[in-house]
C-alpha cells in the first residue's frame, strides 16, 4: 500500500510513487492517512517482526471490512497505529481540507 502510494501524496520530488495513476476513481483523494498511522506502517516496513505483521493483518482485515461495508467508492481517515487503528467514516470535503491543509498530524481531531 506505502509503496504505491498516488503522487498526490505530499512525496518529496525525489521520491517515486510507483502508482499507476494519480487519482482514485471519481477524481479526488479518498483516503487519509495520519502521521501517526503512516509511521507505524514504516515502522513495521524497515523492522518487520510477526507481532507486527499479525497487526498489520488485523488493521488490513478492520479498513477491507469498514470499506466493504461503508461502500468501496466512500472516504475513510486512518489514525492511531498499526497496534491501535482507529478507522473513521468522513466527508469528501474533510479530506479534501486535510490534504489541502497538510493536517496529517491532526486526522482525529478533524474527523470527530
Amino acid at each position: 500500500m506505502v509503496d504505491d502510494a498516488p503522487a498526490f501524496y505530499d512525496y518529496d520530488d525525489d521520491i517515486e510513487s510507483g502508482a499507476e495513476s494519480e487519482m482514485p476513481l471519481g477524481g479526488k483523494p479518498l483516503p487519509v492517512i495520519s502521521n501517526s498511522f503512516g509511521r507505524s506502517v514504516s515502522d513495521y516496513a524497515r523492522n518487520p517482526t510477526k507481532k507486527k505483521s499479525r497487526y498489520l493483518e488485523g488493521t488490513s482485515r478492520a479498513i477491507f471490512s469498514a470499506m466493504d461495508k461503508q461502500g468501496w467508492e466512500e472516504p475513510i481517515a486512518l489514525d492511531g497505529t498499526i497496534e491501535n487503528p482507529e478507522i473513521y467514516h468522513v466527508t469528501e470535503d474533510t479530506v479534501e481540507e486535510i490534504h489541502v491543509d497538510k493536517a496529517y498530524g491532526e486526522v482525529r481531531q478533524r474527523v470527530q
